[in-house]
Parts: structure tokens; C-alpha cells; sequence
């Protein structure tokens, strides 16, 4: 593991840098909103995708939700099926897991 890490040059400690996060384009559904996000994983390295959050407080102390990725795999864009995190059923599973009280990054 330790001579991947090295050939892949990740042995190295890297300095944190700051996420500069980008949000905008919120948009309120029922239940649960959406806002379009980036921030930037890695200097000029931006990572961006979609944040479902539940509009009412969720039933955990201090107002905590739980957190959840949702990767979306890779699917090829056809006219009746965006791909991605574009495709309804994606949409559909995040929105659910937003209305039960989680905080989803798509």
C-alpha cells in the first residue's frame, strides 16, 4: 500500500487549503430544497454537484443531520435520459433521503 501511495505521489503531506464553496441556484421543492455547489478540492481543482437539504429541522440534537453522498455512476446521456446526476431516479432517491431529514451531496 505504502509504494502505491509513494508511485502515486499521495505520501506526500499536502498543506489544507481553503474550499472557497460556491452555492447557488437554490431551489425550494416540498419538503426539501436544492442548491447547484463547488468547492475546490485542491487548488484549481473544483468539485461540483448538487445539495439536497430537508427544510424542516431534522429530530436530531442541536439541529445535526446526517450527511450522505450519493454518487450517481456513470451513464451515457440519451434524449429521454440526462445521465448523471441529471437522471430522475437520482433525483427521486436524494429528494427522499432530503424529506427524512439527511443533508445529501450529489
Amino acid at each position: 500500500r505504502q509504494e502505491i501511495l509513494r508511485g502515486m505521489k499521495l505520501d506526500m503531506a499536502r498543506k489544507r487549503t481553503p474550499l472557497n464553496p460556491i452555492m447557488h441556484s437554490r431551489r425550494v421543492f416540498d419538503g426539501y430544497s436544492v442548491e447547484n455547489v463547488a468547492f475546490e478540492s485542491f487548488p484549481g481543482f473544483f468539485v461540483t454537484g448538487n445539495l439536497y437539504r430537508p427544510m424542516k429541522p431534522a429530530t436530531a440534537p442541536a439541529g445535526k443531520y446526517a450527511g450522505i453522498l450519493c454518487p450517481h455512476g456513470h451513464f451515457t446521456p440519451r434524449a429521454d435520459n440526462p445521465g448523471g446526476r441529471f437522471r430522475p431516479e437520482m433525483q427521486r432517491r436524494c429528494a427522499t433521503l432530503a424529506r427524512m431529514g439527511a443533508v445529501v451531496l450529489a
